[in-house]
């Protein structure tokens, strides 16, 4: 019976694993040492434009400006960037979107309110992440916890 237990055991723990594997990415680099990462299921196209790197998804399309960027590459990162994978969400550069009008609150991750710029119309709510402060930032908006870091 033990046996069995830990054949079971550790069946489960290998199908957990696989499922939290690595997923190819396209990540940018950039001259500051931030990263910006697309997943490879959403189909990045990479074009150049204006003096501007362009990366077009299923989701979104983002712009940079070439100077700010060292270089991008394909690589395998965690399976946990998958999890942000809401058509209500979307990234845009420094502004996340939202499809419906929402209230936003922002805290570092020891829990003290940070200010954080917003945007709220009929059709949405648009989040500037450009004042959040350098480390990790929680943003509580639609009933969910988005974690930020930069």
């Amino acid at each position: 019976m033990k046996k069995l237990s830990l054949l079971l055991l550790s069946l489960c723990f290998t199908l957990r694993m696989a499922a939290a594997g690595e997923v190819k990415s396209l990540v940018i680099l950039f001259d500051n040492g931030t990263t910006q990462t697309f997943l490879l299921a959403e189909k990045p196209e990479v074009s150049v434009a204006d003096d501007k790197l362009v990366v077009t998804t299923s989701v979104a399309t983002t712009q940079y400006t070439l100077a700010d960027v060292l270089s991008f590459s394909f690589a395998e990162t965690s399976g946990i960037d998958g999890v942000m994978n809401n058509p209500d969400i979307v990234r845009n550069g420094d502004t996340l979107l939202f499809s419906s009008p929402v209230n936003v609150e922002a805290f570092t991750a020891d829990g003290k309110a940070v200010s954080i710029q917003y945007t709220k119309s009929g059709s949405g709510t648009a989040v500037s992440l450009k004042s959040l402060p350098s480390g990790v930032t929680i943003i509580k908006a639609a009933g969910r916890n988005i974690k930020i870091i930069r």
